[in-house]
């Protein structure tokens, strides 16, 4: 194994799995969702389920690779891995990865099976996974086969969902799941230093280059900007007009603006005075859209998250309740 390789022994694979998670290969990994353990409990479901149709009982959320350019201030996710811009290592097998995948995410469930606050029905669908959420932990679309990987996930009916930090813009340009996720962070170049943390120099022009992508990515699938809301002292909640300009470049399908919640490793970092409650979502999604066009379209008040579009002719995108077809 390569030894910048993010290491799948000793300490690191052991704090990893202490969390919950399940190492596929060399540089995967799957944890089951708590949206997952609710929906086949018949409680509360992702927003996902209610704003495009994904079925939480049966959504995988994976990562094709465990590190991130990113130390970003509000991340729950474990950081102990050291950081990479570029993947490190053999890429494995992307048919490996996913039925691995699938595999140990229903080793994972078999607990509910005898649950009796389970569904038994939810659980036996859960069987047949039908969403892959790309968006665990680390940058997912630095996987050299990502695109592979997508392919076989579409022809077994399967939609994807990547999540991206915007370092990687080349790698944007190659790939066509059904919903691409790119995270704004910041509506300025030292915001976004001070709040990612990255380990490129160049960071803001990157994220510049990936918006310029994923405006050219809506050719091919649907795309999506999501700005994570932080308030107070450390956070982005700031100059909405830049942040409309920083869109506009982008020009997604779906705009989604969504609170910060301190759980996980932002513990370390944030507080809970870091926390906007929903209202402050929404009013901070408003002055946006007023620079930008975008309007609220949905929103869902338990997760804090207000789904906005700039034409509302385009809410015949919604839901995608299967992949949908993209040239090559």
């Amino acid at each position: 194994m390569d030894t910048d390789m993010p290491a799948f022994s000793g300490h690191l694979k052991k704090r990893l799995e202490r969390q919950g998670y399940r190492l596929i290969g060399e540089h995967s990994a799957v944890k089951v969702c708590h949206w997952t353990k609710h929906a086949l409990k018949g409680e509360h479901r992702c927003y996902k389920q209610k704003f495009y149709g994904i079925d939480s009982h049966r959504c995988v959320q994976m990562t094709t690779y465990l590190t991130c350019a990113n130390f970003c201030t509000f991340c729950w996710r474990d950081m102990s891995a050291p950081p990479h811009a570029e993947f490190k290592g053999e890429p494995d097998d992307p048919e490996m990865v996913l039925d691995k995948t699938v595999e140990m995410h229903k080793k994972l469930l078999c607990g509910f099976k005898g649950n009796d606050k389970a569904s038994k029905k939810l659980w036996e669908e859960a069987q047949e996974p039908k969403h892959f959420a790309l968006s665990l932990i680390g940058e997912p679309i630095l996987y050299p086969r990502m695109q592979e990987l997508l392919d076989y996930a579409r022809s077994k009916g399967s939609t994807t969902f990547i999540v991206t930090s915007g370092q990687a813009p080349e790698r944007m340009e190659k790939v066509t799941p059904t919903q691409l996720y790119l995270s704004l962070d910041a509506p300025s170049k030292e915001l976004l230093e001070a709040i990612d943390k990255s380990v490129n120099k160049d960071s803001w022009e990157r994220l510049l280059r990936s918006l310029d992508a994923l405006k050219r990515a809506r050719r091919r699938c649907r795309t999506v900007i999501r700005i994570t809301c932080v308030k107070g002292e450390q956070g982005n909640m700031t100059e909405p007009e830049h942040y409309a300009k920083l869109i506009e470049r982008g020009n997604p399908l779906f705009l989604e603006i969504k609170g910060f919640v301190l759980v996980g490793s932002s513990r370390y970092r944030l507080k809970v005075g870091n926390m906007p409650y929903h209202e402050d979502v929404k009013a901070f999604a408003e002055e946006i859209g007023k620079h930008c066009g975008y309007k609220m379209v949905d929103e869902d008040p338990r997760s804090k998250v207000v789904l906005m579009m700039k034409d509302e002719l385009e809410k015949r995108f919604l839901p995608v309740a299967k992949a949908m077809p993209t040239s090559s």
